[in-house]
């Protein structure tokens, strides 16, 4: 029940930093995502997506549209039916599949619509403390927390070479903080997400997230 309750809670975290639908995002959970918005006025009925590799998506899911799988050449994915302005499409792949090269939506006489999915790449590094819940049979044991834990965000990047101008830390606890690297003080044990959204100088950003565990004592070697 809690792992369940912790992914829900990135999701939530997830989605809540997204805010208005851009025409492309994406993010990382447990898994690559990308979300394909129609910010336009137009309904299209299809979707082409072109990646570095070939690529087995983990799923499809259509936002407020209607579409299914065709075939496609190797390293494509391809869908038919109807997107209607607002609508969309979230393909998931695993976290060390290939990157999205191109995208198109499809109009109904079969021209092909470009998609800009030229977004940043959110990174984030952190080492979580080592630990244990229960006390050390050996050794001096000691309470752990309050703990101070450095969260960075080196490896993010823009891959046009646009500068990165915000990058916003939200913790599942509920603490917001802004900055290349922050640090935290963690006062309570226990399984916490954080998640990372970096935007770049056009307004564009990609979101990472990551589920950690803040360990209750640590054991001193007498």
């Amino acid at each position: 029940m809690k792992r369940i309750l912790v992914l829900s809670v990135a999701l939530l975290l997830t989605a809540s930093l997204l805010g208005v639908a851009a025409p492309f995002q994406f993010f990382q959970t447990s898994r690559n995502v990308a979300v394909f918005s129609n910010t336009s006025t137009e309904t299209y009925v299809g979707l082409r997506v072109i990646f570095a590799d070939e690529v087995d998506p983990l799923y499809g899911i259509a936002l407020g549209a209607v579409l299914e799988r065709t075939d496609a050449p190797v390293g494509e994915l391809a869908y038919r039916g109807i997107v209607p302005p607002v609508g969309g499409f979230e393909i998931d792949w695993i976290l060390d599949g290939p990157r999205v090269l191109a995208a198109y939506w499809i109009r109904e006489n079969g021209a092909q619509v470009e998609i800009d999915i030229h977004s940043p790449t959110a990174k984030m590094i952190f080492i979580p403390p080592m630990g244990t819940d229960v006390c050390c049979d050996t050794g001096t044991c000691v309470e752990l927390t309050p703990v101070e834990v450095e969260f960075s965000s080196t490896g993010s990047v823009d891959p046009d070479g646009v500068p990165l101008v915000l990058y916003e830390w939200t913790w599942s606890d509920g603490l917001r903080m802004e900055g290349r690297r922050v640090e935290r003080v963690f006062t309570l044990s226990g399984e916490y997400v954080v998640v990372l959204v970096v935007w770049d100088a056009e307004g564009l950003s990609d979101v990472t997230t990551r589920t950690f565990y803040i360990p209750r004592y640590t054991c001193i070697p007498d």
